[in-house]
């Protein structure tokens, strides 16, 4: 998400998500190198805060 520069994309699509009544979302990575590993991670949980996603909706 970060390393693309995808952000908007990612909380559009949780917008939806919640919208139509989605209860579970997962988090995950694509990293190829070491140094991406958690990239931003600080942030996606702030953007799931904002959501009303805790820990108990993550798969």
């Amino acid at each position: 998400m970060y390393f693309y520069y995808y952000e908007d994309i990612y909380i559009y699509a949780l917008s939806l998500v919640k919208e139509l009544g989605g209860t579970k979302c997962s988090v995950s990575l694509d990293a190829h190198k070491l140094e991406h590993f958690h990239l931003n991670f600080a942030r996606i949980k702030q953007i799931l805060t904002a959501f009303g996603i805790g820990e108990g909706e993550l798969l």
